[in-house]
């Protein structure tokens, strides 16, 4: 078994990004909408305030236990407004009753640091994107630090939410990958056959090492919490084979995912420094 670890390729994002900052004199801050109880959520995003606090991007949290669609479209629509905020997040998955479509739809694209908003959506599969979305930068990373090659690579994508799935389907498949995206698990026969899977079902180890290819790259992008309050991913780590590359969880595409989000928060900050400045 081959971890593909994000904790020191992150460190190095994070590193550069410090230094960006404090060479250019930036004041990036990022404002995150925090709504509801998801243990996973508000472990990332105590992930996110930590390491925004290192590299010196200030951020500011709206913490919820609920709300309504419209009131979080009234908080993210001041964020949009305020000239000092250059990039807004909000958490996923939000709970259940709200639009997550409306909600997202209404975040700036200028200011849409996840790339999930619809014109950026769009803009990506156009060849036009600003940003890339950090969780889609960070898989494509620890592939590239595997033997894969992605050019006519056999590929399940697992996934419920469109959001996700589609452009990073978009960008294998620019790479040359044969791509299948389902939102359940695929017959055995057929799993075995993919010489890369990227999990993101939510669904604690629900997938075992010896149901994968024995080289198959696994790349394992949920977050459960079990009930002891151990983090785990959807892959039960220690049945992995020894010829399989797995992401870990945590400190797979987490780290990366994080370094990456701060970086687009930083180039937005960069890019509304008056010329001449």
């Amino acid at each position: 078994m081959s971890w593909i670890s994000g904790k020191e390729r992150a460190a190095a994002v994070r590193a550069s990004l410090k230094a960006q900052i404090e060479k250019n004199h930036l004041q990036p801050t990022l404002a995150v909408l925090l709504i509801g109880t998801d243990p996973a959520s508000h472990l990332y995003v105590d992930l996110k305030q930590r390491a925004a606090e290192e590299v010196g991007v200030q951020i500011r949290i709206d913490q919820r236990n609920s709300c309504s669609t419209d009131e979080a479209i009234a908080c993210i629509t001041a964020w949009n407004q305020d000239p000092a905020v250059h990039g807004i997040l909000v958490q996923l998955p939000l709970p259940q009753g709200l639009d997550t479509d409306m909600i997202i739809a209404a975040i700036s694209p200028e200011k849409d640091v996840d790339s999930f908003h619809p014109k950026n959506r769009a803009d990506l599969l156009a060849g036009e994107a600003r940003f890339f979305s950090p969780v889609h930068l960070a898989v494509l990373h620890l592939i590239a630090a595997t033997p894969l090659v992605l050019n006519g690579a056999k590929t399940f994508l697992l996934a419920k939410s469109e959001i996700f799935s589609e452009p990073i389907a978009h960008l294998l498949r620019k790479a040359g990958a044969f791509v299948e995206v389902s939102s359940t698990i695929p017959f055995p026969t057929k799993l075995k056959e993919a010489q890369l899977v990227i999990t993101a079902l939510g669904q604690a180890q629900i997938f075992s090492g010896g149901m994968f290819a024995e080289n198959a790259v696994v790349i394992d992008i949920s977050t459960n919490r079990l009930p002891n309050g151990t983090t785990v991913g959807d892959v039960e780590a220690e049945t992995v084979l020894e010829t399989q590359y797995v992401s870990p969880v945590p400190g797979g595409v987490g780290p990366l995912t994080i370094a990456f989000l701060l970086k687009n928060v930083v180039d937005a900050a960069a890019h509304t420094i008056p010329s001449g400045s």
